[in-house]
């Protein structure tokens, strides 16, 4: 948030300053229309997957951006990095086992 919707280059509101590094505060209209809308451009532009097992995509939210390589967020020890109770890595592994089809979008 605080490198693509609010960077420190522009001249935001001041309202941006607590919200762009912290997402709690972000509870403007202002805010949460421009979270909305940056999540819904952002899910347009995905490559559509069809129907096919062997393809899949796992993107983590931005909050939790480059979050994957630690354990707690991996292993899901951690509930913020879970997606309907499941974590990164069974959610990969099942796939990638041909186990599970698995398409979840938070």
């Amino acid at each position: 948030i605080a490198n693509i919707l609010a960077p420190n280059i522009t001249n935001l509101p001041k309202s941006w300053e607590t919200c762009r590094s912290n997402t709690t505060t972000c509870l403007t209209p202002d805010h949460v229309e421009t979270l909305k809308d940056f999540r819904l451009g952002f899910l347009d532009a995905l490559p559509k997957l069809g129907n096919s097992s062997f393809r899949g995509m796992f993107i983590s939210s931005c909050l939790i951006h480059c979050q994957y390589h630690l354990q707690q967020s991996w292993n899901g020890a951690d509930p913020r990095f879970r997606l309907h109770n499941k974590a990164m890595s069974e959610a990969v592994g099942e796939w990638f086992d041909g186990k599970a089809e698995l398409q979840r979008i938070d």
